[in-house]
Order: C-alpha cells, then sequence, then structure tokens
C-alpha cells in the first residue's frame, strides 16, 4: 500500500515542474514570433517628416519603383513634403553593392542639379535591404533650411507678378525673397535695374533704395530657385519711422498749395520744397539721395531733389516722372510732370527757367539746347513749353489804358487884331511814343521787357 505522505509528495514535485514550464510557455506566446523570426526580416521607418508623425504610411502600400527616372522623381517628392526619411521598394537586384552605389548617385544628383535639392539639402543618402523577391531602399535627408523656408517658396510666372513681389517686399523693408522661376529674363541685373525703377516710381512707399545679393539655385537660367537678399542700410523699425516723418512733411507742403491750378500748384511746390534746403553736388549717404533727405533733413542732392518732388506730387495726384539723364558729361537729375493736359521737364531746384518768360515748364528743345540728354524712349514728349499769359505784343492801348492827360489851359482870346498871345515861333511839343511792344504801365511809362520778368514769380 502505498503512503499517502509519499503520494502529496510526488505530486508536489509534479507542480513544481510543470510551472515553470507553463511560464515559459505564457512569455513566448507573449512575445509572438519576433524572436523566433529573428534575422530574417527587417524593421524600416517609412515616409518621416519634419512635421508630421513617422509611421503613418507603410512601404508595403508604396508602389514599385521599376526605372531610375522614376527614384528620382520619387526622391524629389520626397524633399517637397520635407521627408528626413523615406523608404521605397524596387526590384532585387543581382548585384546589391553596385546598386546601392547607382542609387546614392542618382540622390546626390536630385541634390545637386535640381533647384530644391540645391537650395535646401546639406546631405543626402540611401541604402538598400534586400525583401525576397524585392528590395527597400530607405533615403535619408538632412535639411540646411528650415521647414518655414520651403513652405514660403512660390513660384513666378510672369514679370507683372514678380514686380508686385519686388514692390510689397519694398514696401514692407523686407530681408529677403525666395522663389522658384523658369523665366529666363529673370537675372539679378533685371532684378536690380526693377528695384530702381520701382524706388523712383514709388519714394514715399519704397523709401529708400537696398542693394541686393541675389543666389540661384542650382544654376542663373532655367528652372531654378532665387534667393533675394535686401542689403539695407538701417534697421526695419528706423526705416519705418524715416518714412512717418517724410510723408508727415510732404502733406504739410502739399498743403500749402491751395485751391490753385496746376501750374500755380506745381510753382508753390518747388518754392516749398527748396526753402531752406542746401543741395549737395554728390551724396553723403544713402539718404541724401532720397526723399527723406530733401524734404526731412533739408540737406540733398539732385536725386534728392527729383524723388522729393515725386513725392509731393503723388500727394496731389499730379502725374510725375523721376528723370536720370546728363548734362554736360555728368549724371543729372529732373523731373517730368504733366501740367494742363501737357507734359513738361522741371528742374525742382529751381534753377532753370525759359529764357523767353521765366518758365519753369520746360520742352524738348529747351532741354536739348541747354545741352541736357535722356534717354527719350523711357519719358513722355515734351514738344510745348509752357505758356505764360502775356498781351500781345504789338497791338495799341485801349482808351481804357490811356491814362488820363492834365486839363489844357485855356488860351486867351484873341484881341481885335485876331492874334493869340502865343508866340509865333513857339513849337508844338508831342507826347512821346509808347517804345518796346507799345504798352504803357499805371504812370504812362512804357514798361520795358525786363521788368516784366522781374515780376514774373
Amino acid at each position: 500500500m502505498p503512503d499517502p505522505r509519499r503520494k502529496g509528495y510526488g505530486d508536489a514535485r509534479m507542480k513544481r515542474v510543470i510551472l515553470p514550464i507553463l511560464c515559459l510557455l505564457l512569455l513566448l506566446g507573449a512575445s509572438g514570433c519576433a524572436s523566433i523570426l529573428e534575422g530574417e526580416v527587417s524593421v524600416i521607418e517609412p515616409y518621416a517628416s519634419r512635421r508630421d508623425d513617422p509611421g503613418s504610411d507603410s512601404s508595403e502600400d508604396a508602389p514599385l519603383i521599376a526605372s531610375d527616372e522614376d527614384f528620382a522623381l520619387a526622391v524629389q517628392n520626397m524633399l517637397a513634403q520635407e521627408k528626413t526619411e523615406a523608404v521605397f521598394r524596387m526590384p532585387l537586384p543581382e548585384d546589391m553593392s553596385a546598386r546601392e552605389a547607382e542609387l546614392m548617385d542618382l540622390c546626390q544628383s536630385v541634390a545637386l542639379e535640381t533647384p530644391l535639392g540645391a537650395y535646401a539639402v546639406y546631405y543626402i543618402s540611401c541604402r538598400l535591404t534586400p525583401i525576397v523577391a524585392y528590395c527597400n531602399v530607405q533615403v535619408s535627408v538632412t535639411y540646411k533650411r528650415e521647414a518655414e523656408d520651403i513652405d514660403s517658396l512660390f513660384t513666378v510666372s510672369s514679370l507683372r507678378y514678380m514686380d508686385s513681389r519686388l514692390r510689397s517686399s519694398l514696401s514692407n523693408f523686407s530681408q529677403e525673397l525666395v522663389f522658384r522661376t523658369a523665366l529666363d529674363d529673370i537675372t539679378e541685373e533685371y532684378l536690380t535695374e526693377r528695384i530702381t525703377y520701382l524706388f523712383r516710381r514709388a519714394p514715399l512707399d519704397c523709401l529708400l533704395e537696398p542693394e541686393l545679393d541675389v543666389v540661384c539655385y542650382p544654376a542663373a537660367t532655367g528652372d531654378r530657385i532665387m534667393e533675394v537678399k535686401f542689403l539695407w542700410p538701417y534697421r526695419r523699425a528706423v526705416m519705418e519711422d524715416m518714412r512717418s516723418r517724410t510723408i508727415s512733411r510732404a502733406d504739410e507742403i502739399a498743403g500749402h498749395t491751395g485751391n490753385t491750378d496746376d501750374y500755380g500748384v506745381i510753382q508753390t511746390l518747388i518754392a516749398e520744397h527748396n526753402n531752406g534746403t542746401t543741395l549737395l553736388p554728390s551724396p553723403v549717404s544713402s539718404l541724401t539721395d532720397s526723399a527723406y533727405g530733401y524734404l526731412v533733413t533739408r540737406s540733398g542732392t539732385r536725386k534728392s531733389a527729383a524723388l522729393s518732388l515725386k513725392a509731393l506730387c503723388d500727394r496731389l495726384n499730379i502725374g510725375c516722372y523721376v528723370v536720370e539723364g546728363w548734362h554736360g558729361g555728368e549724371s543729372a537729375w529732373w523731373n517730368i510732370v504733366s501740367c494742363d493736359g501737357k507734359w513738361y521737364h522741371v528742374d525742382p531746384t529751381g534753377g532753370h527757367v525759359s529764357p523767353a518768360d521765366g518758365s519753369p515748364l520746360l520742352s524738348d528743345d529747351v532741354m536739348t539746347a541747354e545741352q541736357y540728354y535722356w534717354d527719350t524712349a523711357d519719358y513722355p514728349a515734351c514738344p510745348d513749353a509752357y505758356p505764360i499769359a502775356q498781351p500781345p505784343s504789338g497791338t495799341e492801348p485801349t482808351p481804357a489804358e490811356i491814362p488820363d492827360e492834365p486839363a489844357a489851359d485855356v488860351s486867351p482870346e484873341p484881341d481885335e487884331g485876331g492874334e493869340a498871345d502865343t508866340p509865333i515861333d513857339q513849337e508844338t511839343t508831342e507826347e512821346p511814343a509808347p517804345d518796346g511792344n507799345g504798352e504803357e504801365n499805371g504812370s504812362g511809362q512804357p514798361v520795358s521787357d525786363e521788368s516784366q520778368q522781374e515780376e514774373t514769380p
């Protein structure tokens, strides 16, 4: 008969053996097949973005890329989405090492020879991993630009749109402008010329003219990204304050013109903006070549004077151009303004007037005679000088213009002999005829041409 104590002891031993086995089986079930199949599969992170959570896509869902061209396009799309990691599927090659080198060259080509790659990529690499009948190509990218820089890129497809973005950048005192374009007309020289044009067209909105630093990625022609940096002489807050003061001064001068005709307004503007201003022979700084210099600091060059008159005319909706030309072999600046529906040259410093009547509004012929030269194709024609109203020359004075003559003496009545008391040999004096153009002033004296010129404003 078996010993009960012995039997209980045997059951206890069995439990102690079975329990560890059950625990081991539970552990194996919890870990799944990963540990059993370790080394036979690879876990690959698909499409990691700098903005999105990684792992949202699966490499198994990606289409199989069969050609090098498709692979290059896929890498470019990866850059456009700002991915730092991406996995692509390709057919399994016979020589993994050689194929990996070929794909690495393609990645380098995308980084160096495409606009976005040249602009944004600092380093790019790829690695192949075999998966049964195909391989995974893992591409890794390190960027030299922030995500915000890539997001702010825009495309320029017309010169008009380019002008609008440049004008906005000048008005806002922007630090840089980065865009993508395929227009070969947009070069560094073109951008510099357009900045100059916009600065002269709106000297209050675009207060200062910056220098430019232009870099093209990857080349200066074809599809490319252009990075334009504006080199301003002052901080934005300082320049915004300068513009505010310039506008206030322009409004103050414009308010003094009153309700007069165009000619009177232009005369007032010239007189007011020259009042107390020092004309410099050459620029001392960028300020003395701007409207701020002539209007606010009261010290500027002829260029500053021309920009100032343009700013004043803009406040009063008077058509005005800033003209850059030559005089005596040197650079010269003046304006062409609209007056009573016609265009005229005007020297904003008040230094030149018409030799005929003293008018500040001059014609092309007068400017040419004074040895001024400019590109006539860039500005409207000025065929006439402004006609200042004057009485026509060579006309007889009207009765109303003849001064009153003193009453004649009453001659004594003749004596009985019929002879007057006047001596027979006395000559009768005649009134002197008016000279020149037959005009007289209020005192009965002839008016000379010189007195007319002195009385003209």
